[in-house]
């Protein structure tokens, strides 16, 4: 991959004509181009009719016909508010976008798409009820320790404002109730894994493996790990009022930042 940030990728955050860079194709793991859809729409081949509607009962014959027709990394438009619209490349959404919505109102409340790391190509197969982290895909070899999938089920408008129905999604609100949570009891504040806070009871097990960060005082993240095999994630770009809810392996938690890196402009 050129790009170290899939906001960059995606460009996410632009309100003009998105412009992809190179996606991973989902086949081989090598780069294509992606075209943006100006110029997907004057290209030799005829772009198709994109549909909006129920693909019934027969829904995986339906989709198996279509896919012979769309160009397989064919962007997908999101779009949350009038400046946070997105175009993401149909292999990265979470679940898989159906070719027969391709069509639809981008208008939506969350969006959610997947990822592997270090790489931030997208899965080969639609993650969605597949719980691995790791799985093995067609043509690749078996992933290592450091080779794992980031699943964000949830992109949403959020803000920290007071009174605002989202407010308590904001990292620094969680950390907060968290920190109530703590009140009259012993705790540690420990600085782990190159820049988090790293939350621990010092008797209670429950709540003791939370970690947040706050360094630059703008994309704030959440961390809980309070599970046997994954931690879950909440990141917030205040400067855009976008959060993110996420979960990766719980092995992973040192690259953290590379997560929070490739998620950020």
């Amino acid at each position: 991959m050129k790009s170290r940030s899939l906001l960059a990728l995606f460009a996410l955050l632009a309100v003009s004509t998105v412009s992809l860079a190179h996606a991973g194709d989902p086949d081989t793991g090598t780069e294509r181009e992606v075209l943006r859809p100006d110029e997907q729409a004057s290209a030799a081949k005829p772009v198709p009719e994109y549909l909006c509607e129920d693909p019934g009962p027969d829904v995986f014959v339906k989709e198996s016909r279509l896919a012979e027709k769309y160009d397989p990394n064919h962007p997908v438009a999101f779009q949350l508010n009038e400046q946070l619209k997105f175009s993401i490349p149909r292999p990265y959404t979470y679940p898989r976008t159906f070719w027969s919505h391709l069509g639809c109102d981008p208008k939506t409340d969350l969006f959610g798409f997947a990822f592997w790391m270090p790489d931030l190509r997208a899965p080969q197969h639609d993650m969605w009820g597949r719980p691995d982290f790791r799985i093995r895909e067609d043509g690749r070899p078996k992933p290592g320790k450091d080779e794992f999938l980031v699943i964000i089920p949830t992109v949403e408008v959020v803000t920290d404002e007071e009174d605002a129905p989202s407010s308590n999604k904001a990292p620094w609100r969680q950390f907060k109730n968290n920190m109530t949570y703590l009140v009259g009891k012993r705790y540690m504040l420990k600085l782990e894994y190159g820049g988090l806070i790293h939350v621990a009871p010092v008797k209670e097990k429950i709540g003791g493996e939370v970690y947040v960060n706050f360094e630059d005082g703008r994309d704030e993240i959440m961390i809980d790990c309070d599970y046997p095999y994954q931690c879950f994630f909440d990141l917030y770009l205040s400067d855009h009022g976008l959060g993110m809810r996420g979960t990766f392996p719980k092995d992973a938690l040192s690259h953290w930042r590379e997560i929070k890196t490739g998620l950020t402009p």
